[in-house]
């Protein structure tokens, strides 16, 4: 085809035109979409006033390239590409209807393609395009060779809409800024269509953060959350899912949710502002600002019970390893440069679901004290010896309390660790 033919021929350039060409190290978009090969046809919808690229460079990893068309605004704060002023741009629902209009063009033009189609879009589009592909559906425009990929849809079952659906007062508030409040999509709306969501936790579109016992932090997360992995491009956000890592696949009817982990928003959001002033930030020092973030304030995993509940969702996989499973992940994972569920000894952790309101003061991905003081998975040999204050002496051992199985009959109390003894009284009195 030549360079400048329309890759949709019969579409005008005002409803969708060819983009520019995008490559990049890696292909994610084969990961997510696996029939997608390289003669497939990336159709975009862009976000609000999006420049896409380079967030969307390994999604389209050199495949042709269409780009729909439309104002991506959001009155009265963002002008997007309606060529007018913010105040007097289209809002958000006129922007977003028009986009998905402009969609269901496309998909009509392309119902009988002989290619691989993959339809994606993100944020404000990745609206639109699902609102299209549910009447597409109904119309039976996508056949088995197109896949819809939403990134940030924020009406995923962990989205902002979803949220926002069952918060008191919300929904004439949306309305005075031209956002309606139709909550959380179903999945059978989009019939047999196959769809594909990515969310990465964190994001405030995707997966809206929310303590009701602590509102301005969480207020100031989604903030961070929003500037450093909705809207930015560096590391731990849409534009580096290549070295994100995938923790929980999720499905409902046709619909399958790819969920990633990146750093705490406070973490990169710091990383941010360093690196635009010209200061290098480490993978060490992130991860220092990660801890010390997720103990202010722990964000929350991602997890079928916390989805919408008018969206039943089903995990159907864990892709992070375990430490039975590898004892070198840590190792392995940072090779990869991903993100690593580490304790504060660095031993390979699981993520622990939190839902807010939590007093919690450890790191969401550290091992759960069970109130013995004691690490719950650590062995209790394993434990670093505990310090005796200076104004305290170790107490005798009780001749019915349990002593270490390798311990002989001989040894005294004070070669004890106080702290393993006590540890040992209370699982015995368990």
């Amino acid at each position: 085809m030549a360079a400048d033919a329309p890759y949709i021929p019969g579409v005008d350039s005002s409803v969708a035109a060819n983009g520019p060409t995008l490559t990049a190290p890696s292909d994610v978009l084969s990961s997510l979409v696996p029939d997608a090969d390289s003669d497939a046809l990336v159709v975009l919808v862009p976000g609000t006033d999006d420049t896409y690229s380079p967030r969307v460079n390994s999604l389209v990893a050199g495949r042709d390239l269409t780009v729909v068309q439309y104002p991506e605004s959001f009155w009265p704060i963002i002008s997007g590409k309606s060529g007018k002023l913010p105040f007097t741009a289209p809002t958000y629902n006129d922007s977003r209807d028009v986009g998905t209009a402009n969609t269901l063009k496309v998909m009509e033009a392309l119902k009988d393609a002989d290619r691989v189609i993959v339809y994606t879009g993100y944020s404000q589009g990745s609206e639109a395009l699902g609102n299209a592909a549910e009447q597409a559906a109904a119309k039976g425009l996508l056949g088995s060779n197109s896949t819809i990929l939403l990134v940030s849809d924020p009406r995923g079952p962990w989205g902002v809409k979803s949220k926002l659906s069952r918060t008191p007062f919300a929904t004439p508030l949306l309305g005075l800024i031209g956002v309606s409040n139709d909550g959380a999509r179903n999945p059978e709306d989009t019939g047999d269509a196959k769809v594909v969501h990515v969310i990465v936790q964190g994001d405030p579109v995707g997966h809206l953060q929310w303590d009701p016992l602590r509102p301005v932090s969480s207020v100031a997360v989604n903030a961070a959350g929003f500037l450093a992995i909705h809207s930015g491009t560096g590391r731990g956000s849409y534009a580096d899912l290549e070295n994100l890592e995938q923790v929980a696949t999720f499905t409902s009817g046709n619909s399958t949710y790819q969920v990633y982990d990146t750093y705490h928003p406070f973490a990169l959001l710091n990383a941010m502002i360093y690196e635009s002033l010209g200061v290098p930030v480490s993978t060490e020092q992130l991860e220092s600002w990660d801890k010390a973030a997720e103990k202010f304030y722990p964000t929350q995993e991602i997890t079928a019970e916390n989805a919408d509940p008018n969206v039943p969702v089903t995990k159907v996989s864990s892709p992070t390893a375990t430490a039975d499973e590898t004892d070198d992940a840590p190792a392995a994972n940072r090779v990869a440069g991903k993100r690593r569920l580490l304790d504060d000894t660095g031993q390979w952790a699981e993520p622990q679901p939190l839902e807010g309101g939590t007093s919690s003061s450890s790191p969401r991905h550290a091992q759960v004290d069970d109130g013995t003081g004691v690490d719950a998975e650590t062995p209790t040999e394993e434990l670093p010896p505990a310090e005796t204050p200076q104004d305290e002496t170790p107490t005798a051992v009780e001749e019915d309390a349990p002593v270490t199985p390798e311990a002989p009959e001989e040894i005294s109390a004070e070669e004890v660790d106080a702290e393993v003894v006590d540890a040992e009284q209370e699982n015995a009195a368990a």
